[in-house]
């Protein structure tokens, strides 16, 4: 069992932080994502449970349901700075 920590910062809203239980392969990565691009795949997938697939800190995320292999988001990370 593994942990996603997600943070947000924003001067004109502040900082949040949620930290969500998750089945994990692989080693602990930091990766930046356009808050907008990641809400709204996170709005379109109509499951609880999604795959939330990783492959590097500069590499194309995808985000699909569980069981229904008919559509899928890909996400690209921000650069790091």
């Amino acid at each position: 069992m593994g942990l996603i920590t997600c943070y947000s910062s924003s001067p004109d809203i502040g900082e949040a932080k949620e930290e969500i239980k998750v089945e994990q392969e692989g080693e602990n990565i930091e990766i930046a994502y356009s808050p907008r691009f990641f809400r709204e795949a996170l709005e379109k997938i109509e499951t609880v449970e999604f795959e939330f697939n990783i492959s590097g800190d500069e590499q194309p995320t995808i985000l699909k349901p569980l069981e229904d292999n008919s559509y899928m988001y890909i996400i690209m990370p921000k650069r790091k700075a």
